[in-house]
């Protein structure tokens, strides 16, 4: 199966266009810089960005598949960039994807777009805030729409919603400009004192470890059962804060997590931004409803907590330690 790979140079999305490539797909990557293209030199790579339809349906040529997993990760950006990026980007390329004769588009988005100040327990995936936290999640929610309502017979959509993103990968494998990938930016931040809890430990917190992730993909790429829907993508395993970030600190080879101030504390002496949206998840309980993801696409993880923990930490060895990723965090700063 030809499949086009949106997002190829981050974190999740690379994860995907490597697994599609090594079950035997022709895959494609989109590329905006010389930069980027030689990153993914391993690809078919074409010049395109979200911005540009045309190239866009040009990069879908001959495609079945479309897997959009681009996007701005950072939250302290104007809604105005958020919005081109995040609404106007996924309209251009369902256009583009509909020009090229497209029959399935997998649109990655992320659990953060119910993210607010309370809880989320067992949230399944009609339950939303009664307003988006901020303006990163309200893009999100309507690029989740237009993906959703884009859905019919000659092109079919599902949307994944991961939790917390955890594993192997990012710029630790190669220089490049994707984004950092999870490893590399908690190695950054708890090298010297350890991750932030924001409180005691004691919240449930909700992961989805990257291969699992990938597996969902693979799953709604060829299941039809899920057509139409927005999936909760999570770990099998529910944990508590303070018990998963102590395993996932080993795990990097970095101090154990350090106790913070509490979360309505934290918030008021943080500001805003990526700090108030990283207290919330870390802070708070959360966790969502699996049932429609195991219903519709017979999603069920893969790998576990301790596998996980055991390959991320064979990956940050492998990559010289905590220390040289941590470095490399920081120098892209």
């Amino acid at each position: 199966m030809k499949v086009l790979v949106l997002g190829a140079s981050g974190f999740i999305g690379g994860a995907v266009a490597r697994a599609l490539k090594a079950r035997g797909d022709d895959v494609v990557v989109t590329a905006r810089s010389d930069e980027a293209e030689s990153a993914l030199c391993d690809f078919d790579v074409r010049r395109a960005e979200l911005g540009d339809p045309a190239a866009m349906a040009a990069a879908a040529e001959g495609a079945r598949a479309v897997v959009h997993a681009a996007g701005l990760r950072r939250r302290d950006l104007s809604r105005k960039q958020l919005g081109w990026t995040h609404v106007a980007g996924t309209e251009n390329v369902l256009k583009a994807a509909r020009h090229a004769g497209v029959s399935r588009l997998v649109f990655v988005s992320c659990a953060d777009v119910t993210l607010t100040k309370g809880p989320r327990v067992h949230w399944n995936e009609d339950r939303m805030p009664e307003r988006p936290f901020d303006a990163h999640a309200e893009t999100l929610a309507k690029a989740e729409d237009a993906v959703i309502g884009a859905c019919d017979r000659a092109l079919r959509t599902v949307v994944l919603r991961p939790a917390f993103v955890w594993g192997p990968g990012g710029r630790g494998d190669a220089p490049g400009p994707s984004d950092l990938g999870t490893a590399v930016e908690l190695c950054a931040e708890g090298r010297e004192r350890g991750l932030s809890l924001y409180g005691a430990g004691r919240r449930f917190v909700a992961t989805t470890y990257i291969a699992n992730l990938v597996d969902a993909v693979q799953l709604a790429l060829e299941r039809t059962e899920g057509d139409g829907s927005i999936l909760n993508v999570c770990d099998a395993e529910l944990s508590l804060a303070g018990e998963f970030y102590a395993e996932l600190s080993r795990a990097l080879g970095i101090p154990a997590p350090q106790r913070g101030l509490g979360a309505r504390l934290s918030r008021l002496t943080r500001g805003s931004g990526t700090d108030a949206a990283e207290v919330l998840r870390r802070s708070q309980s959360h966790s969502f409803a699996p049932e429609r993801a195991r219903e519709r696409l017979g999603f069920e993880p893969p790998t576990s907590h301790v596998e996980g923990f055991k390959a991320l930490s064979s990956w940050v060895a492998e990559r010289g330690g905590a220390a040289d990723l941590a470095a490399r965090g920081q120098r892209s700063e």
